[in-house]
C-alpha cells in the first residue's frame, strides 16, 4: 500500500465533506522535512472535536472500521488511521499549534512546525504508552540536526 496515495485520497474526500485535515506523526513529518520514513500509520489532528464524526464516515465509506479498543482510531487491513483533538495536542505542548497550508494537487491540508514536532516527540517518551521510543529517539535528533541545520 502506498501510504501517500491513501492520504491524498482520504484528504480528498475530507475537503469535498469541507474538512481541512491537520496532519503529524510520521507522516507529516516526512512531508515536512520532504524525506521518506518509515510510517507505520496516519495520524489527524482535528480542528473542532465535531469534525471527527465527519471523518469516520468517511472512512468508513472508504472500508475503514473503528477500532473497538480506540474510538478515534478507524483500521482497515491492519492499517490505523488516528484523530485527536487539536486542543488535546495544544495541551501536550503547551502552545497554539503552528500551522503551515499544504496543498497537493488540490487537495488542502495542514502541518505543524518543526519545533512542534520536536515537543510532541519529547513529550511522548515520557510516556509509557509509546511503543518504540528508539524510533522516537531517531526522530527527535532528526528534528534536531534540521532545526540547527545553517541556513
Amino acid at each position: 500500500m502506498n501510504v501517500k496515495e491513501l492520504f491524498k485520497d482520504i484528504v480528498e474526500e475530507l475537503n469535498k465533506k469541507g474538512v481541512h485535515p491537520i496532519i503529524y506523526g510520521s507522516l507529516g513529518l516526512s512531508f515536512e522535512l520532504d524525506i521518506a520514513l518509515e510510517i507505520n500509520d496516519i495520524d489527524f489532528i482535528i480542528d473542532n472535536p465535531s469534525e471527527f464524526g465527519i471523518c469516520r464516515r468517511v472512512l468508513e465509506g472508504m472500508g475503514f472500521n473503528i477500532d473497538p479498543d480506540h474510538e478515534r482510531e478507524l483500521i482497515r487491513d491492519g492499517f490505523y488511521i488516528s484523530f485527536l483533538d487539536k486542543e488535546a495536542v495544544e495541551g501536550l505542548i503547551g502552545e497554539p499549534l503552528e500551522l503551515s497550508k499544504n496543498d497537493i494537487g488540490g487537495r488542502i491540508f495542514y502541518n505543524i512546525s518543526l519545533p512542534q514536532y520536536l515537543k510532541i516527540y519529547e513529550e511522548g517518551i515520557k510516556g509509557e504508552y509509546r511503543k518504540n521510543k528508539e524510533r522516537d529517539l531517531f526522530k527527535i535528533a532528526l528534528i534536531k540536526s534540521y532545526i540547527n541545520k545553517p541556513k
